[in-house]
């Protein structure tokens, strides 16, 4: 395993959910397909959130084809933390008792208020997680 690279994280202001970490330097992690999300813990003002991503591809392409269980795949493993520093007024709505547990791990998708500075981040089982941060990056372990 690789040692954890740091890097800042850029925000793209939507109307809609984003799925994808974007990270200083172009390279975009994808939050919803093949990935994990694995909790949260909050310390000393800082919330932690982390992810595995297990994306496949096929060997010289870096996204999946429809039939990629045919033909030679590689699997990328890659440990995600995303922290949002100085983290303020959390606020957490449940999951959906109705969903299957499976759903907590999948991110629907989050939106980025920069006007205030704020993240809501949705999850599949209709969990959602609020809050304020005045700065993040992202720690990236490739394994």
């Amino acid at each position: 395993m690789s040692e954890a690279l740091k890097y800042g994280v850029r925000f793209e202001a939507k109307a809609y959910d984003d799925i994808y970490l974007h990270l200083e330097g172009g390279r975009d992690i994808d939050l919803h397909n093949f990935a994990d999300y694995e909790g949260r813990t909050v310390q000393d003002g800082n919330l932690e959130m982390r992810w595995t991503i297990r994306e496949p591809r096929t060997r010289g392409t870096k996204w999946w084809k429809p039939s990629w269980k045919q033909i030679d795949v590689v699997i990328d493993v890659v440990k995600v933390t995303w922290i949002f520093e100085g983290a303020t007024e959390l606020r957490e709505q449940p999951r959906d008792p109705e969903m299957p547990l499976t759903e907590d791990s999948c991110l629907a998708g989050y939106i980025f208020q920069p006007e205030h500075s704020r993240f809501i981040f949705v999850w599949q089982s209709g969990a959602k997680l609020e809050f304020a941060a005045r700065n993040s990056f992202a720690l990236i372990q490739d394994c």
